[in-house]
């Protein structure tokens, strides 16, 4: 069996490649990378970490999971790669934002990609990939070389990610997570760009967030979205 680079030597795989990545991980990309206050979909979002950071920086938030793991945001429960509408904000960009499962079933993330490219009307969309996963004769040939990247983050921190159920199980008994063993990146794609990738390296202390990012609403409510199919 291929071990998912998700997680340390010491975790087991879970059936459903969830793996969760710390807060401070997601405050990084954020920290970086404008989303124009745009509407933050994640399509893989187990409990919501993802959406929790969007959210207390003002964005509206909606996900999607094969599974409903309590996430506090809009929901829609369904596979990804199966999924044939999906959100489209009417007054502001649609954003994906995501931590895929990497290698459960094998190939999932390079699927997904490449599902939210050809079929999902995004501005930016942003994956968090072991670093590995930039590299590769077939990712080049099947998603690099046709849809080359806006940007690749590189996280300085390595970002400890152990099952989403581990992480419950720690929390109980107090505990944390442990130092992460495996290189990090988000890769994002903006819509129609065809300039060269640019490189970023994230800090491991978070900085200031761009002003377009720290626009609070208060008291708004997530937008009006209507589901758009695409074939």
């Amino acid at each position: 069996m291929t071990r998912n680079k998700h997680q340390g030597d010491a975790y087991a795989e879970d059936e459903h490649g969830w793996y969760r990545e710390p807060r401070s991980c997601v405050e990084q990309l954020f920290d970086a990378v404008d989303f124009r206050g745009g509407l933050i979909y994640d399509p893989c979002c187990g409990v919501g970490n993802i959406l929790d950071v969007a959210k207390d920086r003002g964005f509206a938030t909606i996900g999607s999971d094969i599974v409903q793991r309590g996430a506090r945001h809009p929901f829609t429960r369904g596979n990804f790669l199966k999924l044939t509408r999906f959100p489209r904000p009417i007054d502001r960009p649609l954003n994906i934002v995501m931590n895929p499962p990497f290698n459960t079933p094998p190939g999932s993330a390079l699927a997904i990609a490449l599902k939210a490219i050809e079929f999902v009307p995004f501005w930016r969309f942003a994956m968090l990939v072991p670093l590995e996963f930039v590299c590769g004769q077939d990712r080049y040939e099947d998603l690099f070389s046709k849809h080359p990247p806006w940007g690749v983050a590189y996280c300085s921190q390595r970002p400890s990610m152990p099952p989403g159920t581990e992480v419950e199980a720690l929390a109980l008994l107090g505990k944390d997570f442990r130092g992460g063993k495996a290189d990090f990146v988000w890769i994002i794609w903006e819509r129609d760009y065809r300039g060269p990738t640019r490189s970023i390296w994230l800090r491991p202390d978070r900085v200031a967030a761009p002003l377009s990012d720290r626009r609070i609403r208060r008291g708004s409510r997530s937008p009006s979205v209507s589901a758009q199919g695409r074939k």
